[in-house]
């Protein structure tokens, strides 16, 4: 056989190996998310957008309650989310703490006014108010996604049979107002995902160490506090490694040059 050609083939094979190690230390890294989703259909779509860019950098548990579960009886429609593990109220009795186990943040995408009116009265009678109640006594963040809940907003008020009642509208306030009270982070569903990163990452941006005399970046400086920021910012001309091009676009991290 060749030697050379025997170099080649035994160099693309450590090379191959490295950034297989690579990637997988960068999947066990992840952060933890569960994704809970009550029966709601104002701001589903969108919903489905933010999980797609949570995604890819955090390891996603999905939680349907029962209305939930028979609204999206198709889970095909979660499947290109790299969701890992699909939960079904309906299916069983869970033990709330092994739910959670190891989650750091959970996110209600769609949050219905009713999931919204037993959350600020207190009321805990199924999965979906059990785990929110858990994470409020266990200091796991909590963000939710407002649209459903909120009678005011543009989707709602863009049916055909919205009618104004401001009574219910104040009411309506009130709750979201109870839930911020609450500890529970409020945003528009199109803003889920950034508010995932705020909520995860540290205040301060962790910068990509870079070797002054090379000015190479490689997969070693993409940590997963990097991963989580969801940028990079390096200095000018500095040459990435194909392995950290990859992770880079599989990552979908911006990169800022100074």
């Amino acid at each position: 056989m060749d030697l050379e050609y025997l170099v080649q083939v035994i160099t693309r094979e450590i090379v191959n190996k490295i950034q297989n190690e690579s990637m997988t230390e960068c999947e066990v890294n992840k952060p933890e998310i569960m994704v809970v989703y009550t029966g709601g259909s104002i701001g589903f779509k969108q919903s489905l957008q933010e999980l797609g860019k949570i995604s890819k950098w955090c390891n996603c548990r999905l939680v349907l309650s029962k209305s939930a579960a028979r609204i999206y009886k198709d889970t095909k429609i979660f499947a290109d989310k790299n969701i890992r593990n699909v939960y079904k109220e309906e299916e069983r009795v869970f033990n709330i703490s092994s739910l959670l186990q190891k989650v750091q943040l959970v996110v209600m995408p769609v949050m219905t006014f009713n999931t919204m009116a037993k959350i600020a009265m207190g009321i805990c009678d199924n999965l979906i108010t059990n785990i929110i109640f858990h994470c409020l006594t266990t200091g796991i963040p909590v963000i939710s996604a407002r649209n459903a809940a909120d009678l005011q907003d543009p989707e709602r008020k863009g049916l055909p049979k919205y009618k104004y009642n401001p009574g219910l509208i104040q009411m309506s306030n009130e709750y979201l107002k109870k839930l911020e009270v609450l500890g529970i982070q409020l945003a528009d569903v199109t803003q889920l995902e950034q508010r995932c990163r705020d909520t995860l990452v540290s205040k301060e941006p962790k910068p990509v160490v870079i070797n002054d005399k090379k000015k190479i970046i490689t997969q070693a400086d993409i940590t997963q506090e990097v991963i989580n920021q969801g940028f990079l910012k390096v200095p000018a001309n500095v040459f990435f490694t194909p392995l950290a091009k990859d992770i880079i676009k599989s990552y979908d991290l911006k990169v800022y040059t100074e």
